[in-house]
């Protein structure tokens, strides 16, 4: 009977030291910045597609200009500082810009679902749109990759130990709101 009890422990403590090092929570987080960095690459794909199609990106296009309420024929029309997928102008733009035209599957917008509320596109000129987004997993933060910050510029070539750099992630590993992959 002692004999069994030291086994049950000893598969216990090995149980709880594989829980551990694998950490599920972390997991799971980096399965969704997965998933949320492909919608990002697609969404950016067809941006660029509806581009080349149209001349335009859906809120600079005329024929799309209630596409985004903020819309006054000015170029960009999406302010640097980024529009959330999950606002109804930019929802509009892209089921009524890519997804309308193909570019995208029907629903593309809804299926993102929790993911669009923390995607946004900016634009800083009229031919170029990025789609970003900030990673909630400890590895996918550690990414070379993401080093912009909320406008989609590049912090990380300005000084090596400014916002976004290696060394300043590694000194700041719960900062998650700062540093943003974007597809650009």
């Amino acid at each position: 009977m002692i004999e069994l009890l030291i086994v049950i422990s000893v598969l216990g403590i090995l149980a709880v030291g594989l829980l551990a090092a694998v950490d599920p929570f972390e997991q799971l987080k980096k399965a969704r910045d997965t998933n949320t960095r492909q919608s990002a690459l697609s969404l950016q794909t067809s941006f660029i597609r509806y581009y080349a199609t149209h001349g335009g990106l859906p809120w600079n296009t005329t024929s799309l200009a209630t596409c985004y309420g903020a819309y006054a024929g000015a170029s960009p029309a999406v302010p640097v500082s980024g529009i959330a997928i999950s606002d109804a102008d930019m929802s509009d733009c892209i089921t009524t810009g890519p997804e309308g035209d193909g570019e995208l599957k029907d629903g593309f917008v809804l299926a993102l679902s929790t993911g669009a509320d923390s995607m946004f596109v900016t634009s800083t000129t009229a031919s170029s749109a990025s789609v970003c987004f900030a990673p909630q997993s400890k590895s996918v933060r550690a990414e070379e990759n993401v080093k912009y910050d909320a406008t989609g510029v590049d912090t990380s070539a300005v000084a090596p130990d400014n916002i976004c750099s290696a060394a300043w992630k590694a000194a700041n590993p719960t900062d998650f709101a700062t540093c943003f992959y974007c597809a650009k």
